[in-house]
């Protein structure tokens, strides 16, 4: 018999995943944003790569909670036994 909370946890998991990696990229650009000149190329390529990844936290974040809500379980829940769980050993709820 299919487990039907199985799906909703991977997509919350999946969300979480990816929303680290977009703070990772974000927070790399506002770095770099402080080494380039204003009005530069580079300032609007960076402010580019910002708004994207920001447009895509958000709906990181709207899976995120759609994933929690559907699969019954608390977000403390998921994320701490993702997060306890050593990567190379880690199951998927």
């Amino acid at each position: 018999m299919e487990n039907p909370v199985l799906p909703h946890a991977i997509l919350a998991i999946a969300a979480h995943e990816l929303n680290e990696d977009l703070t990772v990229l974000a927070c790399g650009a506002e770095r770099i944003c402080e080494l380039v000149e204003p009005g530069s190329p580079a300032a609007q390529l960076l402010s580019d790569i910002l708004g994207a990844a920001q447009r895509l936290a958000y709906l990181a974040t709207d899976l995120l909670v759609y994933g929690i809500e559907r699969s019954g379980y608390p977000r403390c829940v998921v994320t701490a036994k993702r997060l306890m769980e050593p990567p190379e050993t880690q199951v998927i709820l």
